[in-house]
């Protein structure tokens, strides 16, 4: 089954995905109209990662051992941009990370592996529904477009 149809299935929106990548990708190429060649759709990756949560998980509580445990460590990893953590109800998560490289994108899905396995036993239902890492092919803003083509 496809990334998007397990997705779907589970209840994760097309729409609501890619509205959640596109302040990611608007990062990426905020940074490129800013000048800054390190960063543009040649070289952003983005990682996406769909959860299922134990049913009646308190997501404040949730978010703040992420944002205590997790966010320092996604933080550290080189080519890191930006991190998104979207709740998009029925015990579901979403975890979007933006970063420069490939080797970033890898770094924090096995550093987010890790971690998991380590600290949200009784949070988490199950590993992840879906992990995507995916090259960045075009970027947009209101000032401008980048493309690999």
């Amino acid at each position: 089954m496809g990334f998007e149809t397990e997705l779907n299935r589970r209840g994760f929106g097309a729409a609501m995905l890619l509205g959640a990548l596109a302040g990611g990708l608007q990062h990426v190429a905020s940074a490129q109209d800013s000048g800054d060649a390190a960063v543009s759709a040649q070289t952003g990756y983005v990682t996406v990662r769909a959860w299922k949560l134990v049913e009646g998980t308190d997501y404040a509580a949730f978010t703040k051992l992420v944002q205590e445990g997790y966010v320092p460590i996604i933080q550290s990893v080189e080519g890191f941009v930006q991190y998104f953590f979207a709740n998009p109800g029925d015990n579901q998560h979403l975890a979007i990370a933006v970063f420069t490289t490939k080797e970033g994108a890898e770094a924090s899905t096995a550093a987010a592996k890790d971690w998991t396995a380590a600290t949200l036993g009784g949070i988490v239902d199950g590993g992840p529904l879906a992990v995507v890492e995916a090259e960045i092919w075009l970027t947009a803003t209101q000032l401008a477009v980048s493309s690999r083509v």
